[in-house]
């Protein structure tokens, strides 16, 4: 009877992992992505059609066999779903690998061939080795990935077979055979032919996805250790051989497509190089905040919900502990599956590519599922069926969407296409990618002149362009971040006003966690006019930018920042902030100001408090010359004849004709800050801070937005908005605010130009423990702009200062199909 029973819990089983592999295919293949979306997608495209790695067609290591699926695939399907196609296919087989590893984990603790009990005799409900697979494949990362033209799931889905039948192995070997040697010795050959099979296995997910070398291996070995004394020589020979035979199905059809060792070698040492040196990863830029966000994309971020990942780890610790009293072998195999994958991902891995987290989804859904049922048979299908109606809830309607949109960078190509073949008009526009997008449009036709690609500085290539004497507008494709700036903060260094936005690409949900690292993701397509202004050298104009200064050396104290300024007879304002770095005590620092060549102002700055802001109107304007721009330089000097490099900055720069407004932020306001991770500028204000304006001829509309200062306070602050003796606007804030504060002409000119927003609260970090910043901190500005009454929101007329560095107000020209 209890024989009977097993079978037909075992078939009750299978059939359930069965209906869950045919609902991944009926919900998955119908909305398999419609384009290529990242780089990495791009590469695997070009490789079906022409497999060399040592051109990146794909990029190295290669992925060999799925390149040979997907040209197989694209035979009858487009290029984007000849490769997602296997993500599906592989993902739903995951099933039977995922059931069968937990399963067999299992059977390997307890030295039996039939299910697991809960002490009472009865099969359980549901088996934890079916909800682990439910919970594992319905978590909101694997669903959505296993639909997108990339390696992570078909990988994922080759490995968990591979696991699969490593650790039928274990249990084979470890299952009790009571006084029947016979049946002893069937059970060694079995275990051992079981080794061979996942060896061989484990070398075709490598070939797939080169990272299942940190999830099958050390299974392997464990399971080879664990077989000691019973002809573990014998099955360690045989695993190299099948493992080696395996290895050879792709390794050498690699080498052949790349030219050879050494040519492939080449590629991928130079491929290893710049993810080395571009990757901000934990071996580079190690901290404990830099752990704590990895830690937090990788085992929070898979289930797309704060929320539903705190839960799941604290049910996986339970799950350990459950583990450590009843199931050691299998926790012990687990650890030797997740340790070494988990140490390669968090210290050499981006982990906001969230997808890299994909193999660490089995084992937390796996101990939570354990953690369920050691709290009843009913808690285990309770709770499995909460995790997955949870997780499905929202996933698959962004499956959907994902399906339906397509790719922002591919959506921007087919505009691009239209738009260049409906006509254009004279000067015909050139095109600026960001590096990204370039990668990405790689082998498109694109029936426009096209300027160079520089990964960070692109900037440079534009002033060069124009300072040539250019008029031809550039259309600027660019991926954008919550600053209201492109990536690498280019926009900041070129006129506001020179330029407009087209068209803005985004995905139909946020791609943080579900799509996070994708290369482009979102884009804006820009069209910029020869500007009024533009800088050839790095400023600090943005903390990223001040960084990038940094590290290329700073202009401004090597023979002076260079900024190219059109030349005009009418009179223009100049607005020029920035900073002596220097430490209290030593000496100032002369800061002068030259247009081509003739010094035009110099002043001293003291490092206590080492801020200026400084405004000139130039009545004469620029004046005439060789070429259509001016050379304007700022240089900063130490005063003291010792010879020392001055530490300085500029931080803020505008120059523009009289009647357009400037905005510049003066005293009482601290420097601006930045968060790369989230792409976010910010600036702190004081107890009171000054912003100063120019060329506001008529009635103007301040915007201001900001945090709720009740994240740093205990209550509402108090704010007033005033310019000279004028209350402007004056309220209790406890939320986050996003005002627009009417400014009379009249009250800017009494006040000279000067607008002042006070708070009556203010803290220091230091005071509260949180760090050595003694600076006073009032409101947290994410952004601030000035706009005439008249024309709100016209890029033309208003101005944004410092804290998004003059990023423009938009004012979109919709193309036919854009944003669709």
């Amino acid at each position: 009877m209890l024989a009977f029973t097993r079978r037909r819990c075992r078939t009750r089983d299978c059939g359930m992992v069965t209906g869950l592999a045919l609902i991944f295919l009926v919900l998955h293949l119908p909305f398999m992505a419609s384009t290529l979306a990242d780089i990495d997608s791009v590469n695997l495209a070009l490789g079906i059609h022409d497999f060399d790695p040592a051109r990146h067609r794909p990029h190295p290591p290669g992925y060999p066999i799925l390149i040979a699926l997907g040209k197989l695939a694209a035979l009858v399907l487009p290029d984007a779903q000849a490769l997602a196609v296997w993500g599906v296919l592989f993902g739903a087989l995951a099933a039977f690998g995922l059931w069968t590893l937990f399963g067999a984990l299992e059977r390997a603790d307890t030295g039996a061939g039939g299910e697991t009990r809960n002490g009472t005799g009865r099969a359980p409900l549901l088996e934890p080795s079916v909800a682990a697979s439910a919970v594992t494949l319905s978590a909101p990362l694997v669903w959505l990935s296993a639909s997108r033209p990339m390696t992570d799931v078909a990988g994922f889905g080759v490995v968990a077979l591979a696991q699969g039948v490593l650790a039928a192995g274990l249990a084979a070997q470890n299952a009790r055979a009571g006084g029947d040697a016979a049946a002893a010795q069937a059970r060694a050959v079995r275990s051992g032919r079981l080794l061979l099979a996942g060896a061989f296995l484990s070398a075709l997910a490598i070939g797939v996805r080169s990272q299942a070398v940190w999830l099958t291996l050390p299974l392997l070995a464990f399971v080879l250790v664990d077989r000691a004394g019973r002809a573990a020589a014998g099955a360690l020979i045989g695993s190299a051989v099948w493992f080696v035979a395996g290895t050879l199905v792709w390794a050498v059809p690699l080498l052949v497509s790349s030219g050879g060792l050494t040519a492939y070698w080449a590629a991928f040492g130079t491929q290893a190089g710049e993810d080395w040196s571009d990757a901000t990863i934990l071996a580079t830029h190690p901290s404990l905040r830099a752990l704590a966000a990895s830690l937090i994309d990788t085992f929070i971020r898979p289930w797309d919900s704060i929320a539903v990942g705190v839960a799941m780890l604290v049910l996986a610790a339970i799950g350990v502990f459950v583990l450590l009293r009843r199931g050691r072998k299998t926790l012990t195999a687990l650890l030797a599956i997740a340790i070494p994958y988990t140490a390669f991902h968090l210290l050499f891995q981006e982990t906001p590519h969230t997808r890299y987290a994909i193999p660490l989804v089995p084992v937390v859904a796996y101990l939570a599922v354990r953690a369920l049922g050691a709290a009843g048979r009913w808690p285990l299908v309770i709770g499995t069926g909460a995790i997955v109606l949870v997780s499905m809830a929202t996933t698959q309607s962004k499956l959907v969407a994902f399906w339906r949109a397509g790719s922002p960078s591919a959506r921007l190509l087919t505009d691009l296409t239209e738009r260049t073949a409906a006509g254009l008009s004279e000067p015909e526009p050139v095109l600026s990618l960001s590096h990204a997008l370039s990668v990405a449009w790689r082998g498109e036709v694109l029936d426009l002149p096209a300027l160079p690609v520089q990964a960070q500085r692109q900037w440079a290539v534009l002033a060069d362009f124009w300072r040539d004497g250019n008029e031809h507008p550039v259309w600027y494709m660019t991926e954008p971040e919550p600053s209201g700036l492109d990536r690498w903060h280019s926009l900041a260094q070129i006129d506001p006003r020179a330029r407009r936005i087209i068209a803005s690409y985004r995905w139909p949900f946020d791609p943080t966690n579900l799509l996070g690292g994708v290369r482009p993701s979102e884009l804006d397509w820009y069209e910029l006019a020869p500007p009024g202004w533009m800088l050839l050298d790095g400023a600090s104009l943005t903390p990223r930018l001040a960084g990038m200064a940094a590290v290329s050396g700073q202009a401004l104290t090597r023979g002076g920042l260079r900024v190219l300024v059109r030349r005009q007879d009418r009179p223009v304002n100049v607005l020029l902030g920035g900073r002596n770095l220097a430490r209290a005590g030593e000496p100032a620092v002369t800061f002068t100001l030259a247009l081509d060549g003739a010094d035009r102002a110099s002043w001293a700055v003291d490092p206590s408090p080492g801020f200026f802001l400084r405004t000139w109107t130039w009545p004469g304007g620029i004046g005439t010359g060789p070429g259509p721009f001016a050379e304007l330089s700022i240089r900063a000097e130490v005063v003291d004849a010792g010879g020392r490099s001055a530490t300085a900055a500029v931080e803020q720069f505008d120059l523009q004709p009289a009647g357009s407004p400037i905005l510049g932020f003066g005293d009482g306001w601290h420097e601006q800050e930045y968060d790369p991770a989230r792409g976010v500028l910010w600036r702190w204000s004081s107890g009171r801070a000054t912003l100063v304006t120019l060329g506001v001829l008529g009635d103007c509309v301040l915007k201001v937005r900001g945090e709720a200062p009740t994240r740093y306070f205990a209550g509402p602050s108090r704010v007033t908005v005033s310019a000279g003796r004028r209350v402007l606007f004056e309220s209790a804030v406890a939320g986050d605010y996003d005002w627009a504060i009417p400014v009379p002409a009249s009250a800017l000119a009494e006040s000279g130009g000067r607008v002042v927003l006070a708070t009556d609260q203010t803290f220091r970090p230091v005071d509260r423990g949180q760090s050595a910043d003694r600076r006073a901190l009032g409101l947290r500005l994410l952004a601030v702009s000035l706009t005439p009454a008249s024309s709100p929101g016209t890029a033309a007329n208003s101005r944004t200062a410092g804290l998004r560095s003059g990023a423009p107000s938009t004012r979109p020209t919709a193309l036919p199909t854009a944003g669709r």
